[in-house]
């Protein structure tokens, strides 16, 4: 049995109501005074409706849906997430692009104009059972009004915990004044629609091996229906010819429209879809299509008293309209066109800016196997896209008849051709989730004018995108838009044998030369790289702050941690080569990524060498907090391009990255060296760069850590290593040749510079760096006078 039978966790218990009961609305969180701070729990719970029971479905509160949240724009809204789960050893764990983690989870604001990097809406970091993590996103303050809804997103099990109920409705409010008095006055209802289908569900709890969740149906009744707010074909009163606002939310995760549609003694109006109302309010339907994951906001009157069916879209009753008491005076609705935001600018007549158009495609993979965008399964390393910030974007998609296409940070205008949902679909139409009947592809356009970053978008069938049919598109500030980033995969460099554990280097690794613009100069790792934090888990490099405690490895059995006390180099949007090298790591581990020059550990060696030294079958050492260090041997180098390059510096100069242990510094060879023995090792790499940051490391770690933060988001201590590099290399190439000679060329070296920096920055930096100058001399001196050599690569 889970936790929950042990006290563990808050065993909620979420009763839905039986069938033909009234309609109730779930709880309210709401903001105030400019911000939302609250704490959001993702519990274990029992769900009972009239003829089912869930045990054990993962729920946000243990509520079935959980809370709504109310904000207004402009708000600064915090979520403390607690993932009060647990672990369950026997499900699938691992893997990529396929059901795995039942138990981790995130949170997503869909529909939400937000940044799509952390601490806001970035699906991409999931948070493991036990643990927390402090979301923090701000609305702007011109975010449309809307109806939007808040589900887990982590890749690999969105569709296993959202198929079961973890989901909310997210409510923006509108400015005082902006909506007409006929919609602002009249009783408001939000029907949060969520879809039961017990085959589908018992599919993903089989392959993701969950023994913690399971469902009970009674037999003889349905086992495919849809819910409103948690309750079955609930009841909600109407009086005759009263105009009511219906927030409806199709809370799917799988594929079907939801058509809702009332008796047609009842009439609908149009009002706002996926959170932004439409131009030519009321428009007259009596079908509401909406996609998977979509919304509609719609005006419903019915003009008599009696009891009027609510239906979806396999023609099961959804819920029954009960009209009845005193006749209010009929009145027709008036037309209103909202005004719109800049990011809500019509765009039906405006051209997408140079290199902005692109087609984007869900369709099933080469082969067979699966769903594709673009024909490629999701890889969290790669960009579909580049979109250049303030550009004005389109997309021409294709597949969406068949899989809903949704994408994340900006809404999208339609552009119809040929649509059989003409009266729900119309050209000039604002949405995120897109899926119609339509013959041919669907142009969409909007304008990339508020956020730099990642922009995910996937098939909102939740079993397809945890499978693979997602992607993520970069905004970068600077450069151009660019179509099919993925580049040309590099000749395999697999051996085909079991690697040999004590190598002898006989080729010079292959390299390869970048395929677009070219990338900038600094040494460090890419935006898909990880490292563990104290207290947060595994996170990506864009998640990483200062301050951060990351691991360093373990030291005398146990895991030691150092605060990162700034950033070398930290860019959202720098194109980068970087090398991927994979290994034959038993732990699940993705390929470290660091650029050629930079420092790595290899086995047999107690100074780090050049990351494009490394040759397959080198061994590296590999390690993690919870499994003892292995030594593995390298399987596979290629290149790769990314956006974003990053580099923490830690106190001790080096640092784990994606189980790989590493130094946080630059070689200073202008290419892969014959790395040979130094009986005397003074002037090693790792030493020299971790000597010169010294006084950076006393600055910022004792007089002005506040100061150091200047560097954040900027080129951080890159020039500092520039310089550094530069001496290195004058006093190395005396060293060779002449010790003596060397040190004579490399002290008055350090002295001018020292001199030169104290004259610029005296108030700050004069005695730090005169205290580290001493230092340096002393230990050159004790270094001098030693007589054991260190071992170094052949």
């Amino acid at each position: 049995m889970p936790p929950r039978c042990l006290l563990t966790f808050l065993a909620l218990v979420a009763m839905a109501q039986g069938q033909g009961d009234l309609l109730t609305e779930p709880t309210v969180m709401e903001s105030s005074g400019g911000s939302l701070d609250i704490t959001l729990n993702m519990n274990y719970a029992d769900v009972a409706g009239p003829h089912y029971t869930f045990t054990n479905a993962r729920l946000f509160e243990g509520t079935y849906p959980g809370p709504t949240i109310k904000i207004s724009p402009g708000d600064n809204v915090r979520i403390l997430f607690k993932n009060n789960l647990s672990q369950q050893s026997g499900a699938v764990l691992s893997g990529t692009n396929v059901y795995h983690k039942p138990d981790t989870a995130n949170i997503h604001f869909h529909g939400g104009h937000v940044s799509g990097e952390l601490p806001s809406d970035d699906v991409r970091e999931g948070v493991s059972p036990g643990s927390e993590y402090q979301y923090e996103t701000l609305f702007p303050s011109d975010h449309m009004g809307g109806t939007h809804w808040i589900h887990p997103h982590f890749h690999g099990s969105s569709a296993l915990q959202v198929g079961a109920g973890a989901c909310m409705a997210l409510i923006v409010k509108d400015a005082d004044g902006f909506l007409p008095s006929e919609v602002l006055n009249a009783p408001e209802k939000i029907l949060f629609v969520h879809n039961v289908v017990k085959n589908d569900l018992e599919t993903v709890i089989s392959e993701i091996q969950d023994t913690t969740f399971s469902m009970s149906f009674t037999v003889g009744n349905p086992e495919d229906f849809r819910t409103v707010n948690g309750q079955y074909q609930p009841a909600i009163s109407m009086q005759p010819n009263e105009w009511q606002r219906w927030r409806i939310i199709w809370a799917d995760w799988l594929g079907n429209r939801l058509n809702f549609a009332i008796d047609s003694s009842c009439q609908m109006r149009l009002l706002a879809k996926d959170g932004i109302y439409i131009q030519d309010y009321p428009r007259t339907i009596t079908t509401a299509t909406i996609p998977t994951g979509g919304r509609a906001d719609i005006m419903v009157r019915c003009e008599s008293a009696g009891n009027y069916t609510v239906t979806d879209y396999s023609g099961q009753t959804l819920m029954i309209a009960y009209v009845s008491g005193t006749d209010q005076v009929a009145t027709d609705l008036t037309s209103w066109t909202p005004t719109y935001p800049t990011y809500l600018t019509d765009l039906t007549s405006t051209a997408a800016s140079t290199g902005c158009t692109c087609s984007t495609s869900m369709a099933r993979c080469p082969g067979g196997a699966g769903f594709c965008v673009n024909d490629n399964a999701f890889d969290s390393s790669v960009y579909l896209h580049k979109i250049e910030l303030g550009s004005i974007v389109e997309r021409t998609l294709g597949g969406v008849d068949r899989h809903p296409y949704h994408h994340h940070v900006n809404p999208g205008l339609g552009t119809l051709s040929d649509a059989a949902e003409l009266a729900y679909f119309v050209t000039g139409d604002w949405h995120d989730v897109a899926s119609m009947s339509i013959t041919g592809d669907l142009v969409v356009r909007f304008s990339a004018d508020t956020y730099t970053g990642t922009q995910m978008l996937h098939c909102h069938i939740l079993s397809h995108e945890d499978k693979g049919t997602m992607a993520q598109e970069i905004i970068v500030d600077g450069g151009s838009c660019e179509c099919d980033l993925e580049p040309t995969p590099a000749p395999s460099l697999a051996p085909s044998a079991a690697p040999d554990t004590n190598p002898t280097p006989t080729a010079a690794p292959v390299v390869l030369a970048p395929t677009n613009e070219p990338p900038t100069d600094p040494s460090c790792f890419s935006s898909q790289t990880t490292v563990e934090v104290l207290g947060k888990g595994n996170l990506r490099m864009t998640s990483l702050s200062l301050g951060d405690k990351v691991y360093i490895g373990n030291h005398g059995g146990k895991a030691r941690y150092e605060a990162v006390y700034s950033f070398g180099h930290y860019q959202q949007s720098d194109a980068t080569d970087f090398l991927r090298i994979h290994t034959n790591s038993t732990v699940p581990t993705d390929p470290i990524e660091l650029t050629p020059e930079h420092l790595i550990y290899i086995d047999g060696c107690n100074d780090p060498v050049r990351a494009d030294a490394v040759q397959v079958g080198t061994l590296l050492l590999h390690q993690s907090v919870d499994n003892p260090p292995q030594r593995v041997a390298v399987t596979r180098i290629d290149r790769r391009r990314r956006y974003g390059s990053f580099l923490p510096m830690t106190q001790g100069g080096t640092i784990v990255v994606n189980g790989i242990t590493v130094s946080a510094y630059v070689s200073i060879h202008e290419d892969a060296p014959n790395i040979v023995k130094h009986k005397l090792n003074v002037l090693s790499e790792q030493r020299l760069f971790h000597w010169w940051l010294a006084p950076y490391r006393f600055f910022c770690t004792y007089v002005s850590p506040q100061l150091c933060q200047n560097d954040y988001n900027s080129d951080g201590v890159v020039y500092w290593l520039a310089i550094g590099r530069f001496i290195a290399q004058l006093g190395e190439g005396c060293w060779q040749g002449f010790r003596v000679l060397g040190l004579c060329i490399f002290i008055p070296m350090m002295a001018l510079w020292v001199l030169v920096d104290s004259m610029v920055n005296f108030l700050h930096v004069n005695l730090v760096w005169a205290l580290w100058l001493g230092s340096c001399l002393l230990v050159i001196r004790y270094l001098l006078r030693k007589r054991s050599s260190k071992e170094k690569m052949e």
